[in-house]
């Protein structure tokens, strides 16, 4: 990794995600359910998504992980990955629950991994809040195979002087 880039964490993320990717087989025409909370959750899904582009993979973000709302990620030339219209995806290879669902109850996320992952398939929780996946109880209740943690840390504002 050049060292220009071993602390900037877009790059560690893209690079992190498209590895695990590798390790686990994703195939072009699989499905990637991105599961979380409106706006932020969403932007992560399409970043996530936007990475993983090169694996022709087909994803999706189901809205705080309801079935009935999911919607396709589809590619945009101006804006790399955008929603599309409503979708059944079928079953997924894998399944990214995002961290702002933890502020939810469980119940739809457990039904949607339940019901849409495939057998064989993988769940990951990603997060900015190490561990919230555990401290909330989740995995409890979910059979995790992977984390994606990382912590957003140091954030200044400034004003800039005229």
């Amino acid at each position: 990794m050049s060292p220009k880039y071993q602390k900037w964490q877009p790059y560690l993320l893209r690079e992190s995600f498209q590895q695990l990717a590798r390790d686990i087989g994703l195939k072009q025409g699989e499905n990637i359910i991105f599961a979380g909370c409106p706006g932020g959750c969403y932007s992560w899904a399409t970043l996530f998504g936007f990475y993983l582009k090169g694996f022709g993979a087909n994803s999706f973000f189901a809205p705080n992980a309801e079935r009935r709302k999911i919607r396709r990620l589809i590619p945009n030339e101006d804006l790399g990955l955008i929603a599309g219209r409503k979708a059944s995806p079928g079953k997924a290879r894998m399944i990214v629950l995002l961290s702002g669902l933890c502020r939810y109850p469980i119940e739809p996320a457990l039904e949607l991994v339940n019901d849409l992952l495939q057998k064989g398939g993988i769940l990951i929780g990603q997060s900015n809040n190490p561990g919230i996946y555990e401290t909330e109880g989740w995995t409890r209740k979910l059979r995790f195979d992977y984390f994606i943690e990382y912590k957003i840390k140091d954030v200044e504002v400034r004003k800039v002087k005229k």
